[in-house]
């Protein structure tokens, strides 16, 4: 039996308000901000400022995604989110919070996945359920939302995050409506694996509960040698997870933007050209976590930096070392689906 088609009809994103200069970064480490600038690719920094900037932010641009997409609010059947530990409460979860805020009730509300790899595991969980809801004969439309405040759980003097992490929140709209023939992407292929082994711990945040009695910090640690290891060899994954083994030569890729010099590597590594990765994310904004690849996904289309007749291969790995991948064919002109 053929899969039903599940679509993307909308995508907004936002970063915080706020902006760090490669200068001020580079101050904390006595470092210039070219210098920075040429270790990490980074050019500024974007913070919320609030401690609720995060979940307001999501709402923000759900709603953008809701009102331009001309979608009744009763329409949406739930809603899948992904983001790190950084909300005012671990409890409700940043799915619950954004969907209660934004109005949304007695609907799906699930929090998928956590780390920069997680935008990819919610996709990947909302285009599932629609694929469920075609075969039982039901039209459903989804939101996903991912965002993150990082530096609430950051040693910003650490030298392996201090130079990195930006904050920002994106949300796409998803169905499986059949009457969906132009300005959207299809999804292909969506697939996530983790790789867990020795690969487990590159990426770490402690459980505060735990670590308050033995006075340790439960802030985010990474082991920037591994992860630079793991992140530069992950094409033939992404490909692997999309279930081809060649990078189209139509194709474009928009990958988590973890360091410039990783994406250059991951690039060369799996001799795909530099002009078919976007790297501007980690130039123009820093490392988002979550919302990453849909934030690069809409500055590509906002900036027609891509032709808008290319597949596009979105990429992301993260905490627990998740790895996600989906493939999006466009149906006609995509850009209508930005709002």
């Amino acid at each position: 039996m053929e899969k039903p088609p599940v679509y993307i009809i909308g995508l907004a994103g936002e970063v915080g308000a706020l902006e760090t200069t490669a200068e001020q970064l580079g101050k904390r480490f006595n470092l210039s901000g070219e210098e920075v600038t040429k270790k990490t690719g980074v050019t500024k920094l974007h913070r919320f400022g609030t401690p609720n900037g995060l979940v307001m932010a999501s709402c923000s641009v759900a709603r953008r995604v809701i009102t331009n997409t001309f979608t009744p609010l009763d329409q949406i059947s739930g809603i899948f989110g992904s983001s790190n530990c950084t909300t005012e409460t671990l409890m409700p979860g940043y799915a619950t919070q954004v969907a209660a805020k934004f109005g949304l009730t007695h609907v799906l509300a699930d929090q998928v996945g956590m780390g920069c790899g997680g935008s990819l595991q919610a996709l990947r969980a909302a285009h599932d359920r629609l694929i469920v809801d075609a075969l039982d004969g039901k039209t459903s439309w989804y939101l996903v939302v991912a965002g993150d405040a990082t530096s609430l759980i950051l040693d910003e003097k650490d030298y392996d995050t201090g130079f990195l992490f930006s904050e920002g929140a994106a949300a796409l709209l998803v169905t499986n409506d059949k009457r969906i023939n132009h300005g959207a992407y299809q999804i292909m292929s969506i697939g996530t694996k983790s790789f867990l082994g020795n690969y487990l711990d590159l990426l770490t945040i402690g459980n505060p509960y735990w670590v308050h009695t033995r006075g340790e910090l439960a802030g985010f640690k990474m082991a920037g040698g591994g992860v630079f290891r793991f992140g530069a060899s992950l094409i033939p994954h992404f490909l692997q997870l999309v279930g081809t083994e060649k990078f189209g030569d139509d194709w474009m890729l928009f990958p988590h933007q973890a360091n410039l010099r990783m994406l250059q590597a991951m690039a060369a590594n799996a001799g795909v050209p530099e002009d078919r990765v976007y790297m501007d994310g980690i130039r123009r904004i820093g490392n988002t976590s979550p919302p990453a690849v849909f934030l690069g996904l809409e500055d590509g289309l906002e900036r027609r930096i891509f032709d808008k007749s290319n597949t596009v291969l979105l990429g992301a790995f993260g905490g627990e070392l998740t790895v996600g991948a989906a493939l999006l064919k466009p149906l006609g002109d995509p850009t209508p689906i930005l709002c």
